[in-house]
This record gives structure tokens, sequence and C-alpha cells, in this order.
């Protein structure tokens, strides 16, 4: 996602975290939320990052609760 070491590839990233986020992942569900919400690798869609990142939350991720409230 962020091309630590290789090239960035958001369409990469995108089939990457899906899997982990269709896992239970929680961190991988926060990557897809951001995906989403900055339309990267697919078109913007709020709705479906929200989704995302309110599963990731309600798994206990930090940075997912803090997006979360920021977008309130």
């Amino acid at each position: 996602m962020n091309g630590y070491g290789v090239t960035q590839n958001y369409q990469q990233a995108l089939k990457w975290e899906t899997s982990a986020a269709q896992k239970g992942d929680a961190a991988g569900q926060f990557n897809l939320g951001l995906l989403y919400l900055h339309g990267q690798g697919t078109k913007a869609d709020k709705q479906e990052a929200l989704k995302w990142l309110q599963l990731s939350a309600g798994q206990g991720f930090e940075s997912a609760k803090t997006l979360l409230t920021e977008l309130q």
C-alpha cells in the first residue's frame, strides 16, 4: 500500500487489503477503509470506507477509532 521496498500500487494494495479484511484482520479492515475513503485503487466510496473502518474499530483498532471520530 505504501510502496516500501516495491513500487507503490494501489490496485494490488486493494486486492491484498480486501483479502485480509474479509478474513477479519483489523489492520486490513482499516487499510481497506482508507483506500475507499481516498479513492486509491478504486472509486472513492465513503459508505464502504465507513463499513470497514467501523469493523476495524469494533475490534479495538485505535487508528480506526480515531479516524471515525475525526470523520464525524
